[in-house]
């Protein structure tokens, strides 16, 4: 790593772009170099390669994999004879696989650069740049050094100290300590610095102002912003109410949508750089204990996803054996959010990780766990019955009943999670003793009961499709019964009663005479139908498929079953039989919208060996642990939990609180890691924000990073009227920021529809409706419900019809505002069409 004179002066701020543009210059170079280096001396081996040397190819190959894992954890200055090494193994022996270990996009090969200034016992004090990317990449001739943010350790440095703060690490068995001489963060696209953020300010480059290739910028085409820093004061009464009088006295033009700052808006919204925005405590959590259980609890945008999907790269890269890929999983709630870390997840270089809603991955596992069963599945349910199936007693007495009907014969089939499931459901008495007056989120008896009817109605729907409830039927009787049931069924949907009225009925309906009654095989080709009419036992039901020509099933009882269902059903199913092939890590994000049964049975997929299974979570380290033969978990299961319980959408769903969930699954061991800083909204959103939840609010509030544009509420008097301003606002936006954007929010759909019809007709561009989470994650206008945006960030949020009648003082209405506002990373406003709501400040207003 490069040797600078010792004590070096600090780069003045003016030259500190300059002095990158050159560092990326330098590197880009020795990128290029060395990829040509590797196809000349690959063309070379191609000629003299045979198979007889194959092998001694292979063991140079894992040889070249394990200088550089060693690079990675070696002391600095040991680095450089390392590297020799290497390069000497390269010479002798280089295939296609050595090509792999260049894997740094020349693009963009780095995100952060650390300068350290440290003693070295024999040399004195010496200065080293490292470059921090996504793959390591060391080049001694020209003091280029890549290393990989998820294997180097001394990529920790990075993470967990600040530009001039002193530092001292364990690396193996080695102290090191040192300076952090400069710490700075980049934003490097096609092979062009973009941004430079340092303590001393952030440069951007001008738009327009892209250098030629390996020639630094002239200065006049960075322009320097510089970020007031705030500090949070006062106690939980005072940080409740955002500041109204400062936010008067900012500077800029009021009902003038537009407050992101320069370059912070991309085209492509699916690959941010978010590796270069860990934090200490997000660094520490990401590289926790590859197995055990990490449960996060984080405001909006304090980086709960970012963790989650840097820990499963770190996880991926780090112990590949243990944890490949394809059995990693990672599930949320909503599609939206899905779609979103599905598109991410390869920019941190992992691929085939399974990204799914729990409804799919759910259906999914039901389909495999019971394939006879075949049901529909209910969008939703009356909130009584989510009541009664999401109950957390619910959990307790399914594992109590699976561990009883472990006796019975032929407990392990499928069909033992059914009966599980059915008497469960249909035992009124031990549903009113459950839950009548439990401790714990008490059900009231019209609930139970109404519930109740429900869950029998369903129940006998899908224990009629047991195989085994269905006695053998002779075939011919089977064959008359179903023709006799055809014929009743026509006739009493046919109009014409007496099949033998006179000449005068049938010219009264338009017919000459009686029709001929056509059969369906008169169409066909007269062999074929005398082949037919010869045979007896021919009968058109044997033919009939599943599903009929208008889409529908064939089957009048067909089961129904909703997402509680199926996670009673599947959790009765692995207590019983256990699971064969487990995750090796589960990531849940926004764990909250998930109720304790439904966590409980994805948790179950992460280590339980084949056989009768125990609470989710419980267990020893060592593998031991259990109640009963077969009860053993194969190893410590590897889990990430994230979630906020601020940001509920449900709130009947038997999800209270962390600690309790925890105590339901086993966990309750688990400390809950909170992160109090947030990175999305400014100051003034989320002052908003814990204004909304009111006395649900978290004792301690969020920390903010930087402040932005004042909230403004405009009052209309009706919503024509705030259509014709927002369509003017919105137009002048699209022409100013064409790559800003904005989500307009209602709580319900009629809403959204009203105004995406009015701006329709405004003609504001880019303007489109999702109603089903099919976000584009492109610049324009979403208009959509506050449900749909769950775990998304836009830079603008236009929260619609923020009246009383629709945002009153329930908790429901305080999480969906919150959920709602908290999409802003940087400005806000509230449109009002009636009474305002109360859970924002009146002086926000603007008539």
């Amino acid at each position: 790593m490069s040797d600078l004179p010792p004590e070096s002066p600090p780069s003045s701020p003016s030259s500190i772009p300059a002095e990158e543009e050159a560092l990326l210059a330098r590197v880009r170079a020795s990128l290029a170099d060395a990829v040509t280096r590797v196809r000349s001396t690959g063309t070379d081996r191609r000629t003299s390669v045979s198979a007889a040397n194959a092998a001694r190819a292979a063991r140079s190959a894992e040889e070249l994999m394990a200088l550089r894992d060693e690079i990675g954890e070696a002391r600095l200055e040991d680095v450089p004879a390392l590297v020799a090494q290497m390069e000497r193994l390269q010479g002798v022996s280089l295939t296609r696989a050595d090509l792999q270990t260049i894997l740094v996009d020349p693009g963009s090969p780095y995100f952060g650069h650390l300068r350290l200034r440290e003693d070295v016992p024999g040399r004195g004090t010496i200065e080293r740049d490292v470059l921090i990317g996504r793959a390591t990449y060391v080049d001694p001739k020209t003091r280029v050094n890549i290393v990989d943010w998820r294997h180097a350790p001394i990529s920790q440095l990075y993470y967990r100290y600040e530009e001039g703060g002193d530092y001292e690490e364990r690396f193996g068995d080695r102290e090191v300590t040192g300076e952090i001489a400069a710490r700075r963060t980049l934003t490097i696209e096609n092979g062009v610095l973009l941004r430079v953020a340092a303590p001393q300010g952030i440069w951007m480059r001008r738009t327009g102002a892209a250098p030629e290739a390996a020639r630094p910028a002239p200065a006049s085409t960075w322009e320097r912003i510089n970020l007031v820093s705030h500090e949070l004061g006062g106690g939980e009464r005072s940080a409740a109410r955002p500041d109204v009088s400062a936010m008067r006295g900012v500077p800029r033009a009021r009902g003038v949508l537009g407050a992101a700052p320069a370059g912070t808006q991309r085209l492509d919204r699916h690959l941010p750089e978010i590796a270069a925005l860990i934090d200490p405590r997000q660094f520490e959590l990401i590289t926790a204990r590859h197995s055990g259980v990490v449960v996060i609890q984080g405001g909006a945008g304090s980086g709960k996803t970012t963790i989650g999907l840097h820990r499963l790269a770190y996880l991926a890269y780090t112990f590949q054996e243990k944890f490949p890929p394809r059995r990693m999983l990672v599930v949320t709630y909503g599609a939206a959010l899905a779609a979103y870390i599905d598109q991410v997840l390869p920019s941190l270089g992992i691929e085939g990780v399974r990204v799914m809603t729990f409804r799919a991955w759910a259906e999914k596992e039901l389909r495999r766990a019971i394939p006879w069963l075949r049901p529909a599945f209910a969008e939703d349910a009356a909130p009584a019955v989510t009541r009664v199936k999401s109950h957390p007693a619910l959990l307790h007495e399914v594992e109590r009943r699976a561990a009883n009907h472990t006796r019975k014969p032929g407990a392990k089939s499928s069909h033992g999670a059914i009966e599980i499931w059915a008497d469960l459901l249909t035992d009124k008495a031990r549903l009113f003793e459950l839950l009548r007056h439990a401790p714990e989120m008490p059900v009231s008896e019209a609930d139970i009961l109404e519930a109740h009817r429900v869950m029998v109605v369903r129940v006998a729907a899908v224990v009629s499709r047991d195989p085994r409830e269905r006695p053998p039927e002779n075939k011919a009787e089977e064959r008359a019964r179903k023709r006799a049931a055809r014929g009743a069924r026509a006739a009493a949907q046919t109009d014409i009663a007496d099949p033998n009225a006179s000449p005068g009925h049938w010219a009264s309906i338009g017919l000459s005479e009686k029709p001929i009654p056509q059969r369906p095989e008169i169409d066909l080709p007269e062999h074929v139908r005398r082949v037919e009419s010869e045979r007896d036992d021919f009968d058109d039901e044997d033919v009939r498929g599943e599903t009929g020509i208008d889409g529908l099933r064939t089957e009048d009882d067909q089961p129904l079953l909703d997402m509680d269902d199926v996670a009673i059903l599947l959790r009765a199913h692995q207590l019983l039989r256990g699971v064969e092939q487990p995750l090796s890590h589960l990531f849940v994000d926004e764990a909250q919208d998930l109720s304790p049964m439904k966590l409980s049975v994805l948790i179950g997929r992460t280590a339980w060996s084949a056989g009768r299974g125990r609470r989710a979570g419980g267990g020893d380290e060592d593998g031991g642990g259990g109640d009963g033969e077969g009860a053993r978990r194969t190893s410590v299961p590897s889990i990430t939990l994230a979630g906020d319980t601020s940001q509920r959408l449900f709130l009947d769903n038997g999800f209270g609180d962390w600690r309790g969930v925890l105590g339901h699954l086993s966990l309750d061991h688990v400390a809950v890691e909170p992160l109090r800083i947030a990175y999305r909204s400014t100051r003034e959103i989320l002052a908003l924000a814990r204004y909304a939840m009111g006395p649900l609010a978290d004792a301690v509030p969020p920390e903010a990073r930087r402040s932005g544009a004042p909230i403004e509420a405009f009052r209309f008097s009706a919503t024509g009227a705030a259509v014709a301003f927002l369509g003017e606002a919105l137009r002048d936006l699209a022409a100013r920021e064409p790559r800003a954007t904005v989500a307009l929010l209602a709580r319900h759909g009629e809403q959204a529809d009203r105004y995406f019809e009015g701006l329709q007709r405004a003609e504001v561009p880019a303007l489109r409706r999702v109603s089903a989470q099919e976000f584009t994650f492109r610049p324009g206008v979403d208009v959509t419900e506050i449900r749909q945006v769950k775990g998304l960030e836009f830079d603008y949020v236009v929260m619609l019809d923020a009246n009383a009648s629709t945002f009153g003082t329930d908790d429901e209405a305080r999480h969906l505002f919150h959920i709602g506002v908290t999409r802003a990373a940087h400005q806000l406003w509230l449109v009002v069409t009636g009474t305002p709501s109360r859970l924002f400040p009146a002086e926000l207003l603007h008539e």
